[in-house]
């Protein structure tokens, strides 16, 4: 009985946060631009592919293990391209025969082993997880997904990968032949063309995307839905996201409209402006997020009662 009670306590709190309709949504989903990677880029990226293939297969290479240490680096880059090019096209990779097969095949990679000597392995371990974390953030996506085709990119983005932050002269040595050199060069350009192609995905929905950017509103909170007040006009029953930061977590769910009052006009300087209160119901908020919603409402609780807690 407590415990149903927490869940349907309601409180306002102010906090960062977002609401579109899905309808919204996913116009946004129909203007993206599968041309966010140019054809002279993907054609650069297939001319490097297999000039990458090559230089896997130089037996020189193949006999002192340098092609085994790097051919895992060239296969996660190729997961991760996988990923993006479906993501691109506004499919959901998670929907095709193979995502699975592929997703057990790249967890298979582990960090590459060295000596700690080598100057070149604070660049492989960076590509490593610099490649990991572009496709962590495209399978939270993937996970997190709207009706299975709306995708929101959380994470923020970092600055192009520079191969030459861990190794000078990377350019001028692939140039004068070092199998090494061209190796690095390669992965990094492809790395690169899919930097910029996650951020455009990410813009795509910008206004979701960045939390830094979701205004400060007053929210009638509980683990059961929200409630607010805003001059946007919601359509009984129809289905939105709602996202909202808490502690610095991002909580994500479906909600329902289920009440929109009319609650009387505003008077600014350019006429009269309608108010309405619309509340929301939480269609699949995930247990965890509802825990932590019902945990902050007991501390805005607890603050309101003791200020000097705040």
């Amino acid at each position: 009985m407590l415990e149903n009670k927490r869940h349907n306590f309601r409180m306002d709190v102010e906090l960062p946060l977002f609401i579109q309709c899905f309808e919204g949504l996913e116009s946004s989903q129909q203007n993206l631009s599968i041309d966010s990677i140019s054809a002279t880029q993907r054609a650069r990226v297939t001319r490097y592919s297999q000039h990458l293939d090559t230089l896997f297969s130089d037996e020189k290479h193949l006999e002192n293990g340098a092609s085994q240490l790097f051919l895992p680096l060239s296969q996660r880059l190729d997961f991760l391209a996988w990923l993006m090019d479906l993501l691109l096209q506004g499919k959901n990779p998670m929907q095709q025969a193979d995502f699975y097969p592929r997703l057990d095949s790249d967890r298979l990679h582990s960090l590459p082993q060295g000596n700690g000597n080598s100057k070149v392995f604070p660049l492989i371990h960076a590509f490593f997880f610099r490649v990991d974390e572009i496709i962590a953030s495209l399978l939270e996506a993937i996970e997190l997904s709207v009706n299975g085709h709306v995708f929101l990119y959380f994470r923020p983005v970092s600055a192009p990968f520079d191969a030459n932050r861990y190794v000078h002269n990377i350019d001028s040595l692939a140039e004068k032949g070092s199998w090494l050199a061209q190796v690095l060069q390669h992965l990094v350009f492809k790395l690169n063309v899919y930097e910029v192609a996650y951020l455009k995905l990410k813009e795509q929905y910008k206004d979701a995307s960045y939390p830094e950017r979701w205004p400060m509103q007053l929210v009638n909170l509980s683990g059961g839905g929200i409630a607010i007040e805003a001059e946007t006009v919601f359509v009984p029953s129809s289905d939105c996201l709602v996202l909202m930061q808490i502690h610095q977590r991002i909580i994500r769910s479906q909600v329902k409209v289920i009440e929109v009052l009319n609650i009387g006009l505003e008077q600014p300087s350019q006429g009269h402006v309608s108010r309405y209160r619309i509340s929301f119901s939480f269609e699949d908020l995930d247990s965890s997020d509802q825990a932590e919603v019902v945990q902050f409402v007991s501390e805005q609780e607890l603050v309101s009662v003791h200020p000097e807690l705040k």
